[in-house]
């Protein structure tokens, strides 16, 4: 989850529309590999994106607030 977290945060500061890209791409393929090799149940993959979502979200919002000071 962590993970996903760091990845989250880079593609919404990320500068470079091919680095959101390739970023997008491998979360997708981890997301997918999970799933076809059944190691997780998709409520829990759906769940760490989720989370993973929020503190990424909560991260940029602390990271942009903290530079408007």
């Amino acid at each position: 989850m962590i993970n996903l977290s760091f990845v989250w945060i880079i593609a919404i500061v990320g500068e470079f529309d091919t680095e959101r890209l390739t970023i997008g791409i491998i979360a997708f393929s981890v997301f997918a590999s999970r799933m076809y090799l059944q190691v997780h149940f998709p409520t829990d993959i759906l769940g760490g994106i989720i989370i993973a979502l929020a503190w990424a979200t909560l991260a940029v919002w602390i990271i942009q607030a903290g530079g408007n000071r």
